[in-house]
């Protein structure tokens, strides 16, 4: 087990990181399986909020418009990561979007990545759907604002450590 990580969530204007925006990022910084430290915050997109995703997530455009600059909110996630590996459920999907807005801002990311999907889809056969809430409901883990960035992230983070404890090294 990576002791060592950063738990990433992001909130998002849409699915596409080419098109879309980040509109929240949650992060969670793990030293030897504990909680150090958390980071969250809005990010302005700059574009409208789309009414699904508002619905979805309960971002308004009002409440991302008082958020952080995109370049700002990077570099801040960027110092919070410090080369440590990110930690994601799905952790492609939100890493994509980071890798752009990066590029976007004259930034860039380079991390190795730790996926809890892969890790249920290849251990957690009896369940149907492996999404991080159902996987977070087989083990018991409460989650307080699903689809809020970091609640998301901490949520992730603690499903790793369930599925470590269960598999172990056998994955």
């Amino acid at each position: 087990m990576t002791m060592n990580y950063v738990a990433l969530d992001l909130e998002t204007t849409g699915l596409k990181p080419e098109e879309d925006r980040i509109l929240e990022i949650g992060a969670v910084r793990v030293e030897e399986g504990k909680i150090a430290e958390t980071y969250g915050t809005l990010v302005n997109p700059g574009v409208p909020v789309p009414e699904k995703i508002t619905a979805l997530t309960g971002i308004t455009g009002e409440m991302a418009a008082g958020g952080k600059d995109m370049g700002e909110a990077l570099d801040e996630l960027l110092g919070f990561c410090g080369g440590l590996p990110v930690l994601g459920h799905n952790v492609q999907f939100d890493y994509s979007f980071v890798r752009h807005s990066a590029a976007r801002c004259g930034r860039s990311m380079e991390a190795e990545c730790i996926d809890t999907l892969r890790i249920a889809r290849a251990c957690l056969n009896g369940l149907v759907r492996r999404n991080l809430g159902e996987c977070c409901r087989y083990y018991g883990i409460v989650q307080n604002n699903s689809h809020r960035a970091l609640d998301d992230a901490l949520s992730a983070h603690y499903l790793y450590q369930k599925l470590w404890e269960e598999f172990g090294e056998s994955r």
